[in-house]
């Protein structure tokens, strides 16, 4: 099953396509309104997978970044991609004491020119198959 990327708060997802190279997928990230705003790369690490998300018109200030459970986002509030992706049954919020749910992803910081680069990990995550994005 695919998950889905969803900035939550500002109604941006990111539509998974792979990329036809086994090992890595790209999403194009798009607004509410359908437009394109970046891009999404998720590539087989050694430890599971390296997301590297870029944007180039989104409004400066920091973005929250999520992966859900459910493949289907449909605008403009995209309820239909469910709660985040939480296989170990953790809880809320990326700095939980207690652990967070997996699709918890650090937050995208946009600078005044409207451009946000975010890189991190996803452990123990893959791209098919079981537990695959």
């Amino acid at each position: 099953m695919k998950r889905i990327l969803i900035f939550a708060g500002f109604f941006i997802l990111a539509s998974t396509a792979t990329a036809g190279v086994r090992g890595r997928a790209v999403a194009v990230v798009k607004d509410a309104a359908g437009k394109i705003v970046g891009t999404a790369v998720a590539t087989k690490s050694d430890h599971g997978l390296r997301v590297r998300i870029k944007t180039l018109t989104l409004s400066p200030g920091e973005h929250g970044l999520h992966i859900h459970a459910i493949e289907k986002c449909d605008a403009p509030k995209f309820t239909t991609a469910g709660p985040h992706w939480n296989p170990d049954g953790k809880q809320h919020g990326r700095d939980n004491p207690n652990g967070s749910h997996s699709g918890d992803l650090p937050n995208l910081i946009v600078d005044a020119k409207q451009q946000g680069n975010l890189s991190f990990d996803l452990h123990e995550a893959d791209l098919f198959g079981v537990g695959g994005l």
